[in-house]
């Protein structure tokens, strides 16, 4: 939850702040019927007004036939007055939907928490519209919830097509898991044939803690399941699961995707994290074949990130991922990590392949102080602050004629850990460990020689306390990571220690 919190702060402060530097391009094309006129230049002359009658209730629009006539009915709550109309039905008692206007008599709207998973809004800021039975990002919603009208130790699950039509003989699947430290862990599971009503149930079922259940329907290579759930100990379960055509062609599922990926420089290694959200537009199940993301060479540490839902990424050889699992109708986010070796130079420069149909890409980078960041073909980077209040690159480009394919960015100004204190401290140490070897071997009365080795100690000691000064300075300003800066500090401090003990440090 900590890290899924930390990205939904570096998405809150990503995504506008890189839209608002871009800028987002005029339509281009002609302008909807009776659109009111933009500057020369932007848009193409407005669209010929179509010959028939205006919807009820639209502005009159020249050249066009008269408005068609009102519904007889009551307009909604907090509609517009339309003439020949009832009266506007009753406002409902409750809060209105984040965003929605103001209606009288109703609550203020909610609060509409920023959302990194949000669908890309419509054209004109338009609401969303109900369920549509043809799919897409308003495609009806599975459901698992606890019904009292269930018997308890029961499930009743309903599978349905797109449109919400009974599906009849269709095998669905009861997965059952046991958890115990005891006992160890068990699954099993039982199969039935929906009704002619689409309905299965499932009888005599442990509601205990230590049982979880998942129903899943399968359908040539894709698998329709609800995540595992717990029976309520006073009610059954009711499930309701969509099952839609299935294709592994991209363009007959209208995909579309957006990505992003943050870098964090650290000590030895960039941290990486992607994440992208796929949208499936259509009324048709997506399962990828062959599809993926090519990744820096030198990746380590791969890791998907752990979700529910059936879809995610997984390695595919050295430097590539894959994407798996069922993309049904609406939106899916699929999120993965791993790092690469820090080579500590001063410039690295990284490049992303990226799937099909990505239309927009975002690069977000941790940057110390005086880092920089730019990616080819992408618009200014933007300063900001992250979660942790680490300063923060942002940088975002917008497919234009095609798909974004790759993405080719550099890191510069990385603070570098450089050889100047570890020669020094293998100087300083050499000199102590000689000093300390040759003042306990010389003999009482050489005492010129005894000075000497205090005036190389001293020098040596001298030069340990620049560098700790040096490696302070270069700690404050950022140009030295934690673990490098206790690793130098701890070696130069040991080295000035035996410098000064007790009758080496030049006390005669």
């Amino acid at each position: 939850m900590k890290g899924y919190t930390r990205w939904l702060c570096v998405l809150a402060v990503a995504w506008p702040l890189a839209a608002a530097a871009q800028g987002q391009a005029p339509p281009q094309g002609p302008l909807p019927p009776g659109h009111p006129p933009v500057a020369a230049g932007a848009t193409a002359p407005a669209a010929p007004t179509p010959s028939g009658p205006l919807p009820a209730g639209h502005p009159p629009v020249a050249s066009t036939a008269p408005a068609a006539p009102a519904p007889s009915g009551p307009l909604p709550a907090g509609h517009p007055p339309v003439a020949g109309t009832a009266p506007v039905a009753p406002a409902p008692s409750g809060p209105l939907p984040a965003g929605h206007p103001p209606v009288p008599g109703t609550g203020p709207a909610t609060t509409a928490a920023p959302s990194a998973a949000a669908p890309p809004p419509a054209a004109g800021g338009a609401p969303q519209a109900a369920a549509s039975p043809h799919g897409g990002m308003n495609a009806a919603r599975d459901s698992s919830k606890p019904d009292a009208s269930v018997p308890i130790g029961s499930i009743v699950a309903t599978i349905v097509d797109g449109s919400g039509q009974p599906l009849a003989g269709v095998p669905v699947r009861l997965s059952k898991m046991f958890q115990s430290i005891a006992e160890g862990d068990q699954r099993d599971s039982e199969t039935q044939t929906s009704n002619a009503q689409g309905e299965v149930r499932f009888s005599k079922l442990e509601a205990s803690t230590r049982f979880s259940y998942r129903v899943t329907v399968s359908k040539g290579p894709a698998e329709y399941a609800t995540t595992p759930f717990r029976l309520a100990e006073d009610r059954g379960q009711r499930v309701l699961l969509h099952v839609y055509p299935v294709t592994s062609n991209i363009d007959e599922a209208r995909i579309a995707m957006r990505g992003l990926v943050y870098v964090e420089p650290r000590d030895d290694v960039f941290q990486f994290e992607v994440w992208l959200q796929v949208y499936n537009l259509g009324g048709v199940t997506w399962v990828p074949s062959g599809v993926g993301m090519q990744l820096p060479a030198g990746v380590k540490a791969f890791s998907p990130r752990e979700s529910e839902a059936d879809t995610r990424a997984e390695a595919d050889g050295d430097s590539r991922v894959k994407l798996l699992g069922t993309f049904t109708p609406g939106q899916h986010d699929v999120r993965f990590n791993f790092h690469i070796d820090n080579p500590q130079d001063a410039a690295v420069a990284f490049q992303l392949g990226l799937p099909p149909k990505v239309g927009e890409f975002r690069v977000v980078a941790a940057a110390a102080k005086g880092m920089s960041l730019s990616a080819r073909d992408f618009p200014p980077v933007q300063v900001s602050v992250g979660p942790q209040g680490e300063r923060v690159l942002v940088t975002q480009q917008r497919a234009q004629n095609h798909d974004l394919d790759n993405v080719h960015f550099e890191l510069t100004g990385l603070p570098t850990r450089g050889n100047a204190p570890w020669l020094a401290v293998l100087l300083a140490m050499a000199t102590a460990a000689s000093g300390i070897y040759v003042a306990s071997q010389a003999p009482p009365a050489s005492r010129g020689r005894r000075r000497k080795l205090t005036g190389e100690l001293k020098k040596a000691r001298d030069v340990l306390l620049d560098e700790l000064v040096q490696l302070e300075r270069a700690k404050t300003q950022g140009k030295v990571g934690p673990q490098s800066y206790e690793q130098t500090r701890r070696a130069l401090v040991t080295a000035l220690a035996r410098i000064v003990q007790p009758g080496v440090s030049g006390q005669s």
